[in-house]
């Protein structure tokens, strides 16, 4: 029997590999594919949907906010990418042409008001709903969902953020 490799992609930065012995495929199936999922580059690490003071100080606004990370190890460019609270849109609002180091933090503005004094290329132009919903990041092709809350986020609480916690890496 041909020797076949697995990648697992258990939530970790770096596929586990197993190897096992497959059994012979019937007669006539044959694999021509194979798809392997693609490593997270950026998270959503945190967001606020309750919003309890401005992002610029004497600003009569009180935006929601998406911390944005950069978890792949390398400087990334993000222009092009999408950041999504729509499932029937997933191009609802690009992110700026900026890079961001390893390890580095994004902070978006989501507000359909302008905010005096904050960088309008900041700002999603939609709002985060406490109850929880759909918000996703999507790869520059505007198709693939890349990471996010397909099936919503939890409901928010007024001026508490929901984000990684980053002793257990879960969502708290």
């Amino acid at each position: 029997m041909p020797m076949v490799a697995l990648a697992l992609l258990m939530g970790l930065s770096t596929p586990v590999f197993a190897q096992f012995e497959a059994p012979p495929l019937p007669e006539g199936v044959v694999v021509d594919t194979i798809v392997e999922a693609a490593p997270t580059l950026l998270r959503i690490n945190e967001l606020m949907a309750v919003g309890d003071t401005p992002l610029v100080e004497g600003s009569e606004v009180w935006p929601d906010w998406v911390e944005i990370a950069n978890v792949s190890g390398d400087s990334l460019e993000v222009g092009g990418w999408y950041l999504s609270d729509a499932p029937g849109d997933l191009t609802r609002w690009q992110l700026p042409a900026l890079t961001l180091p390893p390890e580095g933090l994004l902070l978006i503005a989501v507000s359909p008001l302008p905010i005096e004094g904050f960088d309008e290329a900041l700002r999603a132009p939609f709002s985060l709903k406490s109850g929880g919903e759909f918000l996703v990041l999507v790869e520059p092709d505007g198709e693939t969902i890349h990471q996010g809350f397909e099936s919503d986020y939890p409901e928010q609480r007024f001026a508490v953020s929901y984000g990684i916690d980053p002793e257990t890496g879960d969502y708290r």
